[in-house]
């Protein structure tokens, strides 16, 4: 986490962000959560208390845009924030822009296989574009928590949507869970919201 916070702070490039933290803190760990804590009184930490909540909390808090992230990651590139943000307001046809993603991504680890790339197009000096649903795998797989950036009207609307199906035990109950039913809502809120257009 220590490392993901350093790189997230270092490399975000025209962007000021207000990061939260949730983490299940055990007894084992508070010490160290209390260290990172004062390494970086910029950030937010929630202590999970009832993860569901939570994170309708921090989505309803969020401004504009909402970046979500994993502990595990980290960062060793410059991160356009700034052109993505600017991607998201300009560009009715994009849904979101994922960090983690590039050209050079053929290789799905959770999956152990290869995957499809969907075909590219360049969007200013920073950016690919490309159609959801024309690759596999990572290249496929519109909502998730690991680098992803948004329009936060989107995600309210897909946990919204999550909470009216009776999700609050099973899809926001959990980060996996949450992932699974953020996907399978995702599509219906992004046309609800877009209108016709499909194009990511």
């Amino acid at each position: 986490l220590g490392e993901y916070l350093r790189t997230l702070l270092l490399y975000s490039h025209g962007a000021t962000l207000r990061v939260t933290v949730l983490a299940a803190i055990s007894a084992r760990f508070e010490a160290s959560y209390a260290h990172l804590a004062e390494v970086f009184p910029e950030v937010d930490f929630w202590r999970e208390t009832d993860f569901a909540r939570q994170v309708e909390e921090a989505v309803t808090a969020s401004g504009e845009f909402l970046l979500f992230g994993v502990d595990d990651a980290l960062f060793c590139n410059l991160l356009p924030l700034g052109a993505a943000a600017d991607a998201l307001r300009h560009e009715a046809r994009l849904s979101c822009v994922h960090l983690k993603l590039s050209p050079g991504l053929g290789f799905s680890h959770p999956a152990g296989a290869v995957q499809h790339q969907p075909r590219m197009e360049t969007l200013g000096e920073e950016l690919a574009v490309f159609k959801g649903g024309d690759g596999s795998r990572d290249w496929n797989y519109p909502f998730e928590l690991c680098g992803t950036l948004y329009r936060s009207a989107l995600i309210r609307e897909v946990v919204s949507q999550i909470k009216s199906s009776g999700g609050v035990e099973g899809g926001l109950s959990h980060p996996n869970r949450l992932e699974v039913a953020g996907n399978t809502v995702y599509s219906r809120a992004l046309g609800e919201q877009a209108g016709a257009s499909s194009s990511r």
